[in-house]
């Protein structure tokens, strides 16, 4: 049985973030992106217009896990 994948548009978000933090994301491609992501580089497009769209939905998730509470912590 297959475990479950992140959507395409997850992966292309998470490895935007893991490529952005060890190149930088100037030096990060939208291609170098897709490649990593194992997802079509046309298809990045369907999901973000721009690079600086991908950069936006980078920074949301990040500020959305600094939002969740932390899990067995005390509140």
């Amino acid at each position: 049985m297959r475990t479950a994948q992140p959507d395409k548009r997850t992966r292309l978000i998470e490895t935007a973030t893991k490529l952005a933090y060890g190149r930088g994301f100037r030096e990060t491609s939208l291609a170098d992106i897709a490649e990593a992501a194992r997802v079509p580089v046309g298809n990045v497009y369907y999901y973000f217009k721009t690079k600086e769209e991908l950069a936006e939905a980078v920074v949301e998730r990040r500020l959305g896990s600094f939002a969740q509470p932390a899990r067995g912590g005390t509140a």
